[in-house]
């Protein structure tokens, strides 16, 4: 896989029917990943860098 960042979706299944689903979040230039995040987290983060990059391309633009 060639692709800069990518999202493993994993789904756990218990033996009497109940589901679990887990992202797990990779970008190839860092070090770091995030591992077992909720979609609704997923959600959140989302929402969080979207505000973040608006402000800082304000920032970003001035510099």
């Amino acid at each position: 896989m060639n692709d800069e960042f990518f999202i493993t979706k994993t789904v756990d299944t218990g033996s009497e029917g109940s589901k679990v689903v887990k992202f797990q979040l990779y970008a190839r230039n860092c070090d770091g990943e995030i591992n077992e995040i909720s979609y609704e987290e997923l959600v959140r983060l989302n929402q969080f860098l979207t505000e973040f990059l608006k402000k800082e391309e304000g920032n970003h633009e001035q510099s």
